[in-house]
């Protein structure tokens, strides 16, 4: 508090007691008559002094206690001055003969408080402390009303209160009474569903008993004890067929396709449902509904007539002919049309008899100058994660002029493996249950494939150019061997990949692969899109391609993966673990697919440069880009600080044995380790071929050359800028998501869910997905541009002679029967800027309509926390 009135008064009563001194100093020099006019003016001063003293205590005591303890210490030292002045005075005025009427008029004399002067001050005094008690008591009344207020409110919201308890009250009664209805409502569903499956089984019985009477009626001893039951026989199977004819075509009931277009001519085909083609060629109608189903069984050969035409009411015809089909080839029929118009639309169906297969539509290549091209591409459809809107979607794009398929059509995994029974999104995959190994197996895995509607549709609109990868034989196949090849003989892996390309060239056509001899390099091969295109396709898993490398069998990964990360040490054994490792993967003898293709690829980028055309386009089934293994624990920080902490307690646990188990923990150690050490995280990809990549890229380095690599097998949407080992752009890189197989985020968040279970819901994949690319991002800063490793897609590509535009389209879900599209990314390439790409404007059409640009957020949570963070980065 402010001592300024307290400084005030004492100023004055210094003052004061200063002209008091000179008074009482002077008093003896006076003669009679001035000394009593000097006692009298004494008188004044000393009252006044007095008061000031008395003022100076009140203010003092007004203030805190410490400060109110120092101001009354200097009143009481004023007050002993102020006494020995008034002593000093008595006896100036008893040595000048005062008498004792003169010393009372000073208040020398008796009690000061008995004089005139001392009343006036005790009535002052009284005074000032009654006006304060005044304000006191008018301060206390302020404090009563407020305090009255205050109760009023208090009442109102305890009333409030307890209205709301009473409302609550009736609520519950009310919930509760409806807790009683629905517990009713549900007694008596479930009396009804007891009924209903009382009448299925019913029903279901009488299905059995209706089967058995046909299967006895159909048995040899009845047919043959009487002709009339044959007859009888037959005479429905008749009847099936003029009803087959009548539907419209269910005797192709794989529908229809076209491959490889060529400027005259193109692959038309399908496959013809035995039991309902030969029914009067074969009395065992069972034959036949094995062939429905993808078996080899069957009876005598089929004529499939074929006709091609640029209308769709075929009244004038480009080509016509018949193929002739069996169980050697499963039924299967591949047609390749010569003799067509380049760069033109063509209509085309089949038909055995009446009966007629659904009108499929493609489009012939340009020979000359081609303005543009649209294409699709697309890989890896797993049957059990989903199902297959990508194809859907594919579909819908307008002016799509083919679709590249990188691999990985089919899946040769029993029910059950991959996926795993509890990450199963679709059923149906029944034929065959185990895993794929005899032709008859692969046939009846594709038949199974080709009856999703929305792949007979997409290869029904336009033609397909495809290629094999490793799941159309066995998983991570190589020349000798494979991940699942269960110890299988080298005789027996032979014939397993041998059927696997029979099964391919039955249900996929390549150009020059044939059905009967099947080629384990037959889907390498180039192809021309006018003066626009050069598409090379290679064969990089069953006819060359050595072993991928093992980490587990290196040094590193015995530095690493078998020690906790607090363990690791980083002096000369890492940095030699380390060099080994790069040495094994770049080890001139590790190839995949092999000198004669290398060549092949160089003289076709070659020749493509000659002919002038601006592309160069090589088709590799895995990464072929240099990719560094995410920097996972270096980037936790860039996250919002919950999802930083929610990210390293997940990457504590991801490597602990305890809580991943020893599989789990070993392998996220290992790529903790790679991102670390600056390692590549896939050597079964290009990254574990590198001799050969490096042969590769040199052809690409040849002027003139405008490379672009296309790949597929990683599940994940990339786009890189090729850097060769100088850092020297050799072109650009776009890798297709997977149409239904989970993505690296979504392989690692699986491990997860294994270990904790249901606890997993509270922490959602999409809440790790950014901090793993932002660590992809952050280990590739040169040549990655974009990757999306949780969202199934394609990529969609138009091509001019200037500029080559790229756009990533997603769907958001494959396990709902319904689903929406976006766009992730887009991408130019500018022709003549080698290796450079440019962010661009999507503007390609779905039913004719641009997609939107990004995917709504899934969780608002999510999007509250990345809103914060945009906030933190703008006011850092």
């Amino acid at each position: 508090m402010d001592s300024g009135l307290w400084r005030q008064y004492e100023t004055e009563y210094c003052t004061k007691a200063t002209e008091l001194s000179n008074r009482v100093e002077g008093l003896a020099a006076l003669a009679p008559e001035q000394r009593r006019s000097g006692v009298r003016d004494l008188e004044a001063a000393v009252r006044e002094a007095e008061q000031l003293l008395q003022r100076m205590d009140m203010e003092a005591r007004s203030y805190s206690p410490d400060q109110a303890r120092q101001l009354l210490q200097k009143v009481k030292e004023y007050k002993a001055d102020l006494a020995a002045l008034k002593e000093k005075a008595r006896r100036g005025a008893a040595g000048a003969g005062g008498g004792p009427d003169a010393r009372a008029e000073l208040g020398l004399a008796g009690d000061y408080y008995q004089t005139s002067a001392g009343q006036r001050d005790r009535l002052l005094t009284a005074t000032d402390r009654l006006n304060k008690t005044s304000d006191r008591i008018q301060q206390g009344r302020q404090q009563l009303h407020e305090t009255e207020e205050l109760g009023v409110q208090i009442l109102s919201d305890l009333q409030r209160q307890r209205e709301t308890i009473l409302h609550s009250r009736d609520t519950l009664h009310t919930v509760d009474t409806h807790i009683s209805r629905s517990r009713q409502i549900l007694s008596t569903m479930s009396k009804r569903i007891l009924q209903n499956k009382l009448i299925m089984w019913g029903i279901i019985l009488l299905l059995l008993g209706a089967i058995g009477l046909v299967l006895w009626a159909n048995s040899p001893c009845i047919a043959s004890a009487s002709p009339k039951g044959v007859s009888r026989l037959r005479a429905i199977a008749s009847m099936v067929s003029k009803d087959a004819a009548d539907s419209g075509g269910p005797a192709f009931l794989h529908g229809v396709g076209s491959f490889d277009p060529l400027p005259d001519g193109v692959i038309i085909w399908t496959r013809v449902t035995p039991s309902a083609a030969i029914t009067s060629t074969s009395n065992d109608s069972r034959k036949g509904a094995q062939a429905d189903s993808g078996s080899s069984s069957g009876g005598g050969a089929i004529a499939v007539d074929w006709v091609v035409s640029e209308r769709s009411d075929f009244s004038a015809l480009a080509a016509s002919g018949s193929f002739t089909t069996d169980a050697s080839r499963d039924w299967t029929v591949a047609v390749d049309v010569t003799g067509l118009r380049p760069a033109t639309y063509f209509f085309y169906r089949f038909s055995v008899g009446k009966l007629h297969s659904v009108v499929g539509e493609t489009k012939t290549t340009a020979s000359g100058h081609l303005e543009e091209l649209t294409f699709a591409q697309v890989c890896c459809s797993n049957w059990g994660f989903g199902r297959f809107h990508v194809y859907d979607l594919a579909t819908r794009v307008d002016g799509l002029d083919f679709v590249l398929h990188c691999g990985d059509y089919i899946y040769e995994y029993g029910k059950g493996a991959y996926p795993e029974r509890r990450f199963q999104a679709r059923h149906g995959l029944r034929r065959p249950k185990h895993q794929c190994k005899t032709l008859e197996d692969f046939r009846r895995r594709y038949a199974c494939y080709r009856t999703d509607a929305a792949l007979q549709e997409l290869h029904r609109r336009v033609p397909w150019v495809c290629v094999w990868d490793d799941h159309e034989v066995a998983d991570s196949a190589s020349v000798s061997t494979s991940d699942n090849s269960d110890g299988a003989s080298r005789q027996e892996w032979e014939a397993r990949k041998r059927s696997g390309v029979q099964a391919f060239s039955e249900w996929v056509p390549v150009r020059g692969l044939q059905p009967g001899a099947p080629d384990l390099a037959g889907c390498h091969r180039t192809l021309h899109f006018g003066d626009l295109i050069t598409l090379m396709l290679v064969e990089n898993r069953l006819a060359a391609r050595t072993p991928p490398l093992d980490p587990s069998t290196t040094t590193f990964y015995k530095q690493t993966a078998l020690k906790h990360p607090s363990e690791w040490e980083d002096g000369g054994a890492m940095q030699a673990a380390k060099e080994e490792f790069l040495a094994q993967l770049a080890h001139p003898r590790r190839q995949m697919i092999g000198a004669q293709q290398v060549a092949d690829v160089r003289q076709a980028v070659q020749d493509s440069v000659a002919a002038g055309r601006p592309w160069q386009v090589f088709l590799s089934q895995t990464v072929f880009s240099p990719l560094r293994a995410p920097k996972l624990g270096e980037t936790v920080g860039l996250q919002h600080r919950l999802l930083a902490w929610i990210c390293r307690k997940a990457l504590k646990t991801a490597v602990s044995e305890k809580r991943a188990g020893a599989e789990g923990a070993h392998m996220a150690r290992m790529y903790l380790a790679f991102g670390r050490y600056n390692l590549p995280m896939n050597p079964g990809a290009y990254d574990g071929y590198q001799a050969e990549r490096a042969e590769l890229m040199e052809a690409f380095s040849m002027p003139g050359c405008n490379a672009v690599v296309l790949a597929g097998d990683s599940h994940n949407a990339w786009a890189h800028e090729l850097l060769d080992a100088r850092g020297r752009r050799v072109g650009v890189e776009f890798d297709a998501p997977a149409v239904t197989s989970p993505g690296f985020a979504e392989d690692i968040y699986s491990r997860f869910q294994r270990q904790v279970g249901r606890l997993a819901k509270l922490f959602p994949l999409y809440l790790f997905t950014p901090w793993v690319e932002d660590s992809l991002q952050a280990a590739n800063p040169a040549s990655l541009r974009f990757c999306n490793l949780n969202q199934r897609g394609l990529v969609l590509h138009h091509v001019t002679h200037g500029r080559w535009h790229t756009e990533f389209h997603f769907v958001n879900s494959v396990t709902e029967k319904e689903y929406r599209n976006y766009v992730g990314a887009a991408f130019n390439v500018e022709q003549g800027q080698r290796g450079m790409l440019h962010k661009a404007f999507r503007y390609l059409t779905v039913d004719h309509e641009i997609p939107k640009r990004e995917q709504s957020k899934r969780s608002a949570f999510l999007r509250l926390l990345r809103g914060t963070r945009s906030i933190d980065k703008q006011q850092k």
